[in-house]
């Protein structure tokens, strides 16, 4: 039965496929990470990745292009929905 340890130890688990985009849109995720740094927030390239999948696949786009200087305020803001602050 799928949930039950054994041995009392946890084992840790990581997804096989490694997400594509994370290499084929690197200066995209960069810019996104700096955008964040910015105002004041650090985030990992691969959460900037998974954000931008999810606000892209809300325009129903596969990978939204950026311009060459980063994110708006704008945008920023409208991203801000798919991260939670860290405590």
């Amino acid at each position: 039965m799928i949930g039950l340890l054994r041995n009392n130890t946890m084992k840790k688990l990581k997804y096989k496929k490694q997400n594509e985009n994370l290499e084929l849109f690197a200066d995209d995720i960069q810019k996104i990470v700096e955008s964040f740094a910015r105002e004041g927030y650090e985030v990992s390239p691969e959460d900037a990745c998974s954000a931008w999948e999810e606000y892209s696949d809300a325009y129903c786009a596969g990978w939204l292009c950026m311009g060459k200087r980063g994110l708006t305020p704008a945008i920023i803001e409208e991203l801000m929905n798919y991260f939670e602050e860290e405590t």
